[in-house]
């Protein structure tokens, strides 16, 4: 996993546009606050900030590398090819600038903002529904 601030990207799109292959065939962008290497701070921003109709992005065009056991035999090309004709996808999962900029009600994070005690009732109240 590649920690790389967005404020060093022109644009998120960047990230997919790299003419240079690489494992990164799914790439999900956070804000700077999400730990990285926190599955559940990335897995709640997918889940949380990413919209389904305007915060994905599929390169159809990319090269990846040959391994990658999703590719067809058609796209993998010669089994001696390194590289093959593939695609990568980047989830953005940032809050709008635009968000920020009217100052608006951000989204809360459950695991970082909400206090141990009102979680432990949350989670309490879930689980007498039958969710663990």
């Amino acid at each position: 996993m590649r920690q790389v601030a967005i404020s060093d990207l022109a644009e998120q799109g960047d990230v997919l546009d790299s003419r240079q292959p690489d494992f990164q065939h799914v790439v999900v962008v956070v804000d700077e606050n999400v730990d990285v290497f926190n599955g559940r701070e990335v897995l709640h921003s997918l889940l949380t900030k990413m919209h389904p109709g305007r915060n994905i992005r599929i390169n159809s065009h990319r090269l990846v590398v040959s391994l990658l056991n999703f590719l067809s035999p058609e796209e993998r090309g010669r089994p001696e090819d390194a590289l093959a004709k593939g695609a990568s996808v980047m989830f953005d999962c940032t809050t709008p600038a635009d968000w920020i900029q009217q100052n608006a009600a951000l989204p809360r994070n459950f695991f970082r903002d909400i206090s141990p005690e009102v979680r432990e009732k949350v989670q309490a109240k879930w689980k007498s529904y039958g969710f663990k």
